[in-house]
């Protein structure tokens, strides 16, 4: 018989966040490619409202694993 070990408990991570297109295509490279256990499970970026400037909101909910 195989018995299933849960050997991982997830946590999320509910982040808001403000910068631009280049500072978020390396935020979400570094997270997904992390030595860590970490993924990006949803995220939505739109443009700063009343705003003139490359500004962009995000928010993201990004998983992390951790050994029990």
């Amino acid at each position: 018989t195989s018995e299933n070990f849960d050997l991982y408990q997830e946590a999320l991570i509910d982040l808001r966040t403000e910068g631009n297109l280049v500072g978020y295509l390396k935020f979400i490279y570094d997270i997904e490619n992390s030595l860590f256990l970490l993924r990006i499970k949803k995220f939505q970026i739109s443009a700063k409202p009343n705003t003139n400037t490359q500004a962009l909101e995000g928010t993201f909910l990004i998983s992390a694993e951790n050994l029990r």
